[in-house]
């Protein structure tokens, strides 16, 4: 409490020294300028004053919303005790029972922080981990608008991909495999240092397959067949590739074009 308290009087005082700069240089160069320059001067004082109070305003609430968020998601991360079960005693989260308990409660949490700090990119991520929440308890219809939320807010850039790609498997868990083809592809095209190419590639074949567009999924298939040799799902594209495709196109897709 005490740091915080310091931290505070130190933004503070930062506050109250520019401002008694400010008018220090006024002082001077109204004199020696004349009236001219005072109305410039103060033009400048007017937006220098409100940008900085903006700014200060925005990183007090963002503190403010951090400080909360992870309180929320020590909720998130808890552990799932059965009944009778030993706790650990170096365990820092809370403790529920069964993980429908746990998802339930960060909920109530997480709310707390879009509630108070919707603004902000911390009640974006809230958000995002709303929608993580509402997904393990299936219920996707709530997980999109989450996701969607998050996306609108001010969500940080790392944490953009991460919220596109959980909408998308949103839209596949509600069998909606044309939104998630949308989403997997400009994931692929814009998100690839956050979220596998390789991976984009094999959620868009899994859809296309689900649409029964057999030509669509082999060319997702095949190009991580053979483009991607170190891929972990090498393996499981060339299977697929073998369920779907004729033997005379199974042993075309296998060599390089």
């Amino acid at each position: 409490m005490a740091k915080r308290f310091s931290r505070k009087k130190v933004k503070q005082d930062e506050f109250v020294s520019t401002i008694e700069k400010i008018y220090e240089f006024l002082e001077k160069h109204v004199k020696k300028y004349g009236k001219p320059i005072l109305g410039s001067l103060g033009i400048i004082l007017l937006f220098g004053v409100i940008s900085f109070s903006i700014n200060y305003y925005r990183t007090s609430r963002e503190e403010k919303a951090q400080i909360l968020l992870a309180k929320a998601l020590k909720h998130f991360n808890a552990a799932v005790i059965q009944p009778g079960e030993d706790i650990p005693q170096e365990l820092q989260v809370p403790v529920y029972n069964t993980e429908k308990e746990k998802y339930q409660a960060s909920l109530k949490y997480l709310q707390e922080v879009v509630d108070n700090y919707h603004s902000t990119p911390s009640g974006a991520i809230a958000s995002y981990y709303q929608g993580l929440s509402c997904a393990h308890l299936n219920r996707f219809d709530e997980a999109q608008d989450k996701f969607s939320q998050s996306l609108d807010d001010p969500l940080p850039k790392i944490n953009v991909p991460l919220a596109r790609y959980a909408l998308a498997r949103a839209h596949e868990a509600k069998k909606e495999y044309e939104q998630a083809i949308k989403l997997y592809r400009k994931i692929y095209k814009k998100d690839s240092d956050f979220i596998p190419k390789d991976e984009a590639l094999m959620r868009m074949g899994f859809c296309y397959d689900k649409l029964n567009k057999k030509d669509k999924a082999i060319e997702q298939y095949r190009t991580i067949v053979n483009e991607y040799e170190n891929s972990i799902y090498k393996s499981e594209a060339q299977n697929r590739l073998d369920s779907i495709a004729s033997p005379a196109s199974a042993n075309k897709i296998s060599e390089k074009p």
